[in-house]
């Protein structure tokens, strides 16, 4: 898979199929949208993904909920144990919010 890194201060990608792109972002991901082939897909949030966001070039933002981990801590207690949970329903709203309800399995 072709990987674009942007960064302005990495100095080698020494990842397979890597290309840095330093120069103007939102010039470097329009041209990019344009090629053929396949969805461009970005991992995390941060300023690249704002600056995105703000010129109109994002098209989709997916969020994945791992909800084993509340504050830093096991779902269940501190001891280190993490508790695997069951999703049983998604129930989105008008505003967007998404509520979720799990119930911890029996493993």
């Amino acid at each position: 898979m072709r990987k674009y890194v942007f960064s302005s201060t990495l100095e080698s990608a020494d990842w397979n199929n890597s290309t840095i792109i330093r120069d103007d972002v939102v010039t470097a991901v329009t041209e990019l949208k344009q090629q053929d082939g396949a969805d461009l897909i970005m991992y995390g949030h941060g300023r690249f993904s704002r600056t995105l966001l703000k010129v109109h070039l994002v098209d989709e933002i997916r969020f994945s909920v791992h909800p084993v981990l509340v504050g830093g801590r096991a779902v269940g207690g501190g001891n280190g144990q993490t508790l695997a949970l069951n999703l049983l329903v998604a129930t989105p709203t008008p505003s967007g919010i998404v509520a979720l309800t799990y119930e911890p399995t029996s493993s």
